[in-house]
């Protein structure tokens, strides 16, 4: 039994270290788990500990996983190792029959189970840990006292340093499927072997009799009949979950503004703009990769989809009114709604944030596939929540948009963030880009920065990087002028292949010190 002990340490120190380190790398993903077991446990009151927590959870996980993998102060491991199951066991079986958050994160983004697939990785994992903790008394350290604290302090070195270093910039290894060298159009198909694995449904009726004042549950096939049967409301629980993509909710949708910004973040000079300078702006559209530029009294028709527009003011395309006739009666249009040839172009009009009324339209157009089809380099800079915004930087991204607008590229904020909060950041920072929706769950998941900067090329993401790190203009010219987009992607690729290399390398070093170790002390054959 006592080499079966030793085999179930191991087994626990591999677990906890490769749990510890996935979520040491990306200690804001654990923080926005933690924020959402809050939320469901009703203790909103804890959120700003969320990112302390998500740091000590895995920092606590790895060094106890080390102990135990290593045989270091194995009485400390395994008394760890036993507190820590029996608080996430029982958790564990409350998230499998409440549901509250759909992942549990146990393994950060790097493996995903259900919360019932974790309840019984837990089930096996707390029979070992009693297993290992009755025990405990076995387990003789080959190395002297100072040498097992010194190389336990050497990993809680490791772990505060992986965890700091990626609050600081991005995480050391990306788990996402928005990590460099991805492409966001593929990781939204659904492959053919999985187009009929759909997600079924169990749909219950609700009615209530009229008459005995009683209400009572009908499936599809038994809906009542008769006037006395009211309906009240529909149920339906999910029976099976079907394929749901690696990227399975981007989506971008332009912001209308209603036109409440200062003056002086209109336009540069502090002034409004003049509905006549629209006809001397450059408005730039695409059809089937190809992207001309047009004026505003000569704009494409048909298949041709509006892409930005090349100004030195601050403009927003939503603010811009396009009025046509045909056959003596006038429409207004905006720029993603262009009537067909039929029609002749009479004026354009610009509302400013001071005129008495704003654009007639301000319904939000969905742009995914114009941002992921665009052949050239697109910008996207990333943030959740604008009112929690770093402006750290403010001056490189503001030269970035300018390079950006000058070289024929595109420029995105993407924000889940209320109109109010887009100005005043707009009041802080002075940015001249424009604004649009996407899910905040989305771009947390894009990158770990508020804000992160995104680099693009048709839809397959080139470089990130955190606030911190954003490039200045000369640096980012030269080094992507250096090397094709396809070395681009080539070079990230290699990057996390020889980082997921050296993670493993280390790993198997490990363990064939581990088990000579054990062999010399005849523990295994």
């Amino acid at each position: 039994m006592k080499i079966l002990a030793n085999v179930f340490r191991i087994i626990l120190g591999i677990v906890f270290v490769f749990s510890g380190f996935v979520k040491l790398v990306d200690p804001f993903g654990v923080q926005y788990k933690f924020v959402d077991y809050f939320l469901a446990m009703g203790l909103d009151f804890l959120q700003p500990t969320a990112l302390f927590f998500g740091t000590l959870m895995p920092l606590l996980e790895f060094f106890i996983g080390n102990l135990l993998l290593f045989n270091l102060k194995p009485k400390l491991g395994v008394w760890g190792v036993l507190l820590f199951m029996s608080i996430f066991f029982p958790l564990t079986l409350w998230s499998a029959i409440t549901n509250p958050v759909h992942d549990c994160g146990c393994f950060g983004e790097a493996l995903i189970l259900s919360n019932w697939e974790t309840f019984a990785k837990n089930s096996v994992l707390i029979v070992l840990a009693i297993i290992v903790f009755t025990y405990r008394h076995k387990f003789k350290p080959s190395l002297p006292d100072v040498l097992q604290w010194l190389s336990a302090a050497l990993v809680v070195g490791v772990a505060v340093w992986l965890s700091l270093f990626s609050i600081k910039h991005l995480p050391v290894i990306d788990f996402r499927p928005y990590r460099i060298g991805k492409n966001i159009t593929e990781g939204m198909e659904i492959p053919e072997s999985e187009i009929n694995n759909v997600p079924e449904y169990k749909t219950t009726l609700v009615y209530k009799n009229t008459k005995t004042d009683k209400t009572q549950e009908f499936d599809l096939n038994n809906i009542p009949e008769g006037d006395e049967w009211q309906w009240l409301e529909t149920k339906n629980k999910l029976i099976k979950e079907g394929y749901v993509p690696p990227i399975h909710d981007f989506s971008i949708s332009t912001m209308p503004i209603s036109g409440k910004t200062s003056s002086k973040n209109v336009e540069t000079s502090g002034s409004q703009i003049d509905s006549e300078s629209l006809y001397e702006v450059e408005f730039q559209f695409e059809n089937n990769g190809k992207t001309e530029s047009f004026f505003i009294d000569n704009l494409p028709t048909g298949d041709w989809v509006y892409a930005r527009l090349i100004s030195d003011k601050n403009m927003l395309a939503e603010n811009v009114i396009l009025t046509y006739e045909q056959n003596g009666e006038t429409s207004e249009y905006t720029l993603f709604d262009i009537p067909d040839e039929t029609w002749t172009f009479v004026e354009a009009t610009y509302y400013n944030d001071t005129d008495s009324g704003t654009a007639t339209n301000n319904t939000a157009e969905d742009i995914t596939d114009l941002v992921l089809n665009d052949k050239g380099y697109s910008f996207l800079l990333v943030s959740y929540d604008i009112a929690k915004a770093s402006t750290v930087n403010k001056e490189k991204i503001n030269q970035l948009y300018d390079f950006a607008t000058g070289n024929n590229m595109a420029f995105y904020c993407l924000t889940a963030s209320s109109e109010e909060d887009v100005l005043k950041y707009i009041e802080k920072t002075g940015a001249m880009y424009s604004f649009y929706n996407v899910d905040a769950i989305t771009l947390k998941t894009i990158v770990r920065s508020n804000p992160g900067l995104v680099l693009i090329k048709e839809g397959t993401v080139l470089n990130k990087w955190s606030i911190s790190d954003v490039p200045d203009v000369e640096n980012f010219n030269r080094q992507l002028m250096g090397m094709s987009i396809e070395r681009q992607v080539k070079k990230s690729n290699v990057y996390f292949a020889w980082m997921s290399g050296l993670a493993l390398m280390l790993f198997f070093t490990l363990l064939f010190l581990t088990v000579n170790h054990l062999r010399k002390k005849r523990i295994i054959r």
